[in-house]
C-alpha cells in the first residue's frame, strides 16, 4: 500500500508541476495585459502659456499666489485647455541712454561756393564802376567754380546772378562776339527773366529782350531716377518726384539736379533738343545693423500694462518657443472694497491680445472661488473663440484702478534721548551691621510628659510641622490588629478543646480568663 500511494504521488507531481511552469511563463503577459494603457496626453487640448500673475503695489504679496493657485487648478481641469508654465526669467530694465539735445546741425559752408561767392561779388562790383574786364575776369571765374559744385548749390540764382553779369560786362564793354553765346545761355534758363531798369543799362536791358525774341521752344526732358522718393530739379526749379518729363522748354543748355534724402545730390547740364533723356543712378548704402533689442519677460508687461509693439514681438517669440498657441497674462488691482482680478489672452496667430472681464473679490477673499470659477469659464469661452469685441489698442483700465485712500505710512517715533548719567559721587562707607539676635531655643519638655509622644501617633498636623503618615502604616494599628486576633485564636481553641474532651455526652467549658 505504501508503494502504491508512492507511486499515485509521482505520477501527480508531474502534471502539477508542468501546470505550475505554465503559470509562471503565462503571468507576466497577463500581467502586462491587465496594466491600464496610458492615455495620450492633451488630446485635443489648447496649449496655453501661462504667465504668473502681476499686481499692484496696493495687492498684499500674499494674494496673487493664493489667487493663481486658485485659478491654475481651475484651468487644469478644463477639458479644452492644457497649461504651459516657464520659470520666470529675472529682468534688468536696460540702462538708456540720454538723447542729444534736439537742434538744427551746424550747417557745414562749401569752401568752394563761399570762393565762388566772394568772385562774383567783387566782379559785379567791378561792371557797375565800368571796370569790365576786371570784372569780367572774376566773374568768370565764380561761373566756373560754381559749375562745378552745382549739384551742391541749394540755391540756382546765385549761378544766374552771374550769368546776369558777366552777359551785362560783355554787352556794356563791347564785346559783341562772346556777348551773343553770354545771352543765349542766360535766357534758356531763365526765358521769363525781368531786369529792373534802375539796376541795369538800357543798351543791356535791350539785348536781353531781343535774345529772348529769338528763342526756339518745344523741346522737352525726360527724368529718369531709380527712386521714387527723388526730387527733380531743372535749372532750380523742382518739378516733381521720381520719374518726371518736362515739356516745352527752350532748346538750349539746361541744368538738371536730382536729389535723394541721405544721399549726395546729382546734378549735370543737358542740351535739350526735341526729347532728350536724362538718367540718374543712385546706390544706397548698406543699411547699418541695428543691435538687436533684448527680448523683455512677459511678466514685465503684465505688471506694467505697455501692450506695445515690442510686447507683441516678445509674446509671439514666447508663445512659439513654448509651442503653444495662445498665452495668457493676469494683474491683481485693488479698489477701497475689492481685488480686481484680470486676464488678458493673446493669440500667437493674430498678433491680438484681448482683455477678459474682470473678477471682483472681496478683501476678505470670501467669494474667491466662486468669482475664479465664473473667470475660468470666460477664459476657456475666450480661447474656444477669440473675442474680437474686446482687442486692446490702448493702455487696459484696469490698471488705473487704486484705493481712493491709499494707506499711510505712520512715521517711526522719534528716539527718546537718553537722560545724561549723574556725576559720580563718594558714598559714606556703609556702618557694619549689627549682628542678629539669635532665635529663642524652645524648652524641652520633661521626659515621659504629654508632649512625649511617638512621631506616628493620629493626630492633627500642626502647621509647622511634617504631615503624618496614612493610618495603615501606624504601629498602633497593626497592634491593635494583633491582640483581636489574638483574642480570636484563643476563643477558637477554647471551644474545640472544650467539645473534644468527653465520650458522647456534653460537658462544659469552663474557664477564667484574667487580663
Amino acid at each position: 500500500m505504501l508503494v502504491r500511494f508512492k507511486r499515485m504521488n509521482r505520477g501527480l507531481a508531474v502534471p502539477i508541476l508542468g501546470v505550475f511552469g505554465a503559470s509562471l511563463v503565462t503571468w507576466p503577459s497577463e500581467a502586462r495585459a491587465q496594466t491600464p494603457a496610458p492615455e495620450p496626453a492633451a488630446a485635443g487640448k489648447t496649449a496655453v502659456l501661462f504667465v504668473p500673475l502681476q499686481r499692484s503695489e496696493h495687492v498684499a504679496e500674499s494674494v496673487p499666489p493664493r489667487v493663481e493657485e486658485y485659478l491654475r487648478a481651475l484651468v487644469e481641469i478644463d477639458p479644452s485647455i492644457r497649461l504651459v508654465t516657464v520659470a520666470p526669467e529675472a529682468w534688468k530694465a536696460p540702462e538708456e541712454t540720454p538723447a542729444p539735445a534736439a537742434g538744427p546741425e551746424p550747417v557745414r559752408e562749401n569752401p568752394v561756393l563761399q570762393k565762388a561767392r566772394g568772385l562774383a561779388e567783387s566782379g559785379r562790383a567791378a561792371v557797375q564802376k565800368r571796370r569790365f574786364e576786371a570784372g569780367l575776369l572774376q566773374l568768370m571765374k565764380a561761373e566756373r567754380l560754381f559749375r562745378g559744385q552745382l549739384a551742391a548749390l541749394e540755391d540756382f540764382d546765385q549761378y544766374v546772378d552771374v550769368l546776369v553779369w558777366i552777359a551785362a560786362g560783355l554787352v556794356l564793354g563791347g564785346f559783341r562776339e562772346e556777348a551773343g553765346p553770354a545771352l543765349r545761355n542766360l535766357v534758356t534758363v531763365r526765358p521769363d527773366i525781368a531786369l529792373p531798369a534802375a539796376e541795369f543799362d538800357k543798351r543791356f536791358i535791350d539785348a536781353v529782350e531781343g535774345a529772348k525774341g529769338r528763342l526756339a521752344r518745344g523741346a522737352a526732358v525726360a527724368v529718369q531716377v531709380n527712386d521714387e522718393g527723388a526730387s527733380v530739379y531743372v535749372d532750380g526749379r523742382l518739378v516733381g518726384q521720381g520719374n518726371q518729363t518736362v515739356q516745352d522748354l527752350v532748346q538750349g543748355r539746361h541744368f538738371v539736379r536730382v536729389t535723394v534724402p541721405g544721399m549726395r545730390p546729382q546734378a549735370r547740364f543737358v542740351t535739350v533738343r526735341k526729347t532728350t533723356t536724362a538718367a540718374f543712378q543712385f546706390k544706397r548704402a548698406k543699411p547699418k545693423e541695428v543691435a538687436k533689442r533684448p527680448a523683455r519677460p512677459l511678466t514685465e508687461y503684465a505688471r506694467t500694462g505697455e501692450y506695445d509693439a515690442a510686447f507683441v514681438q516678445d509674446a509671439r517669440d514666447a508663445v512659439q518657443k513654448a509651442s503653444c498657441e495662445f498665452a495668457v497674462l493676469g494683474y491683481v488691482a485693488r479698489s477701497d472694497a475689492a481685488f480686481h482680478i484680470g486676464l488678458f489672452l493673446f493669440e500667437a496667430r493674430g498678433a491680438r491680445l484681448a482683455a477678459i472681464e474682470p473678477a471682483v473679490v472681496d478683501t476678505d477673499l470670501t467669494n474667491l472661488q466662486v468669482a475664479l470659477l465664473e473667470l475660468e469659464s470666460r477664459l476657456a469661452k475666450a480661447v474656444e473663440q477669440f473675442p474680437e469685441d474686446r482687442v486692446v489698442l490702448t493702455r487696459p483700465p484696469l490698471y488705473a484702478i487704486v484705493p481712493s485712500q491709499p494707506p499711510v505710512a505712520v512715521p517711526a517715533p522719534a528716539p527718546v534721548p537718553t537722560p545724561p548719567a549723574p556725576a559720580a559721587t563718594t558714598e559714606p562707607s556703609p556702618a557694619p551691621a549689627s549682628p542678629a539676635p539669635a532665635a529663642p531655643v524652645a524648652a524641652t519638655a520633661p521626659s515621659g510628659s504629654f508632649e512625649d509622644l511617638p512621631p506616628d501617633f493620629p493626630i492633627e498636623t500642626l502647621p509647622g510641622r511634617e504631615p503624618s503618615r496614612p493610618w495603615y502604616e501606624k504601629w498602633w494599628v497593626w497592634t491593635a490588629i494583633g491582640g483581636a486576633a489574638a483574642v480570636a485564636l484563643g476563643v477558637g481553641l477554647g471551644v474545640g478543646l472544650g467539645r473534644g474532651g468527653g465520650g458522647g455526652g456534653q460537658s462544659t467549658f469552663g474557664a477564667n480568663v484574667r487580663w
